[in-house]
């Protein structure tokens, strides 16, 4: 069954490169999103983020690059990295999880 989401690296205003996952019709949800990702080679075995804006000038749509918004929906993902500060805190990051396997590697 074809896949009823798309995704697409972009960069936002500051530069920063966000995955943007679409769907046509509908809501997006957090368990099609993470099966989405599991699924496509490219995706799985990383680490995202999500981006949640809580400007309530968007109440009425994403305004992603100052279009007139399509149908359907969308979500803003951020890639983590190993050994990179954390998006939010700022603090390195140690993602200690197995790529092959997704077991911890340092249970705490």
């Amino acid at each position: 069954m074809a896949s009823k989401l798309s995704a697409e690296w972009v960069q936002d205003s500051t530069g920063r490169d966000i995955l943007l996952i679409k769907k046509k019709r509908g809501k997006l949800n957090i368990n099609e999103i993470t099966d989405f990702l599991m699924d496509d080679y490219k995706y799985s075995y990383k680490h995202f983020a999500i981006l949640i804006s809580s400007n309530p000038e968007l109440r009425m749509g994403s305004g992603w690059m100052n279009e007139i918004e399509e149908p359907g929906d969308c979500i803003e993902l951020i890639e983590l990295e190993d050994g990179e500060k954390c998006p939010i805190c700022g603090r390195l990051m140690a993602i200690d999880i197995c790529p092959e396997c997704g077991a911890e590697l340092n249970p705490k």
